[in-house]
């Protein structure tokens, strides 16, 4: 996709796929009015030559670049923008049980997804991964993928974005609040796997730990009746989902070395919880 900036719009072009576009349009048209603020608003829309034009942001907002990461402060923000709406969604009429809004991963079953990561781990073995335990963690995790998936919807069902990651967070330059952007794989589904691609993705190492607990906190006001270790364990169960990113960039040669960036940021995770991520997935 191309992105290019406009007469204070944003243009993207190229969408590889009419259902990301038509999603996205859903989004906006259906759905992101009940927190338009934690959003770019949608200036103009050609469904069929693919291109979607939004505000720019690039004049009152930042982009913070991956291979740095956010600091705490940073992802206490993101987060409590990221629950805000959730919250919305729930006060909203918006109902999750609508077939209007697709599951996540759209337009990819659970059982390619988990192949997929499957034959990725069996041909590749993460350089920086010393410890066989951790790999020994995904073979677990696909026995038990389908229990595993059924369990987070049931705990932590939501609107999920579906590519949570710095690129798509637009933070203020002021105390104002940061607008979350690129919605066009948005679907229905465990926000735990959103919050945990960012945790993993986009967090500088220094502050991964912080920022877990702060997810976890957040999660618990969120959903009220759930305690802190409950939620902690739905975290390190999502947590081999994300090697989907990895295969991601493992294939594209040109972000190479944030490929290494994002590897090291998910081997600190696996090797700091290992056992905690092994309880999870036991249990």
């Amino acid at each position: 996709m191309n992105i290019d900036s406009i007469n204070n719009v944003v243009r993207k072009t190229g969408v590889t796929e009419s259902s990301q576009i038509k999603n996205e349009l859903f989004f906006y048209n259906e759905i992101a009015h009940n927190f338009s603020k934690l959003v770019p608003k949608l200036i103009f829309t050609d469904e069929e030559k693919s291109i979607l034009e939004i505000e720019n942001l690039s004049e009152n907002y930042v982009f913070i670049e991956q291979k740095r990461g956010f600091n705490h402060r940073e992802s206490y923000r993101t987060i409590s923008t990221y629950m805000e709406i959730q919250e919305k969604v729930k006060g909203s009429k918006i109902k999750l049980s609508s077939s209007k809004i697709s599951n996540w991963p759209l337009n990819q079953p659970r059982s390619l997804i988990i192949n997929e990561i499957e034959t990725w781990i069996s041909s590749y073995t993460f350089p920086s991964i010393k410890n066989k335990e951790i790999v020994a963690l995904f073979k677990i995790f696909f026995e038990q993928s389908s229990k595993i998936y059924d369990e987070l919807e049931m705990n932590s069902m939501g609107i999920i974005h579906g590519d949570f990651r710095c690129d798509n967070i637009a933070l203020p330059k002021n105390n104002g609040k940061p607008k979350i952007i690129d919605w066009e794989s948005f679907g229905k589904g465990s926000i735990l796997i959103d919050l945990t691609v960012f945790l993993l993705q986009s967090v500088n190492i220094e502050y991964q730990d912080r920022v877990k607990k702060t997810i976890i906190k957040s999660f618990c006001k969120y959903f009220i009746n759930t305690n802190y270790d409950d939620v902690e364990r739905l975290l390190h169960l999502a947590s081999p989902l994300i090697s989907i990113y990895l295969i991601r960039f493992q294939r594209t040669k040109d972000k190479e070395d944030l490929y290494f960036v994002i590897e090291k940021r998910m081997t600190y995770f696996y090797e700091r919880n290992l056992e905690k991520i092994k309880a999870a997935l036991l249990k």
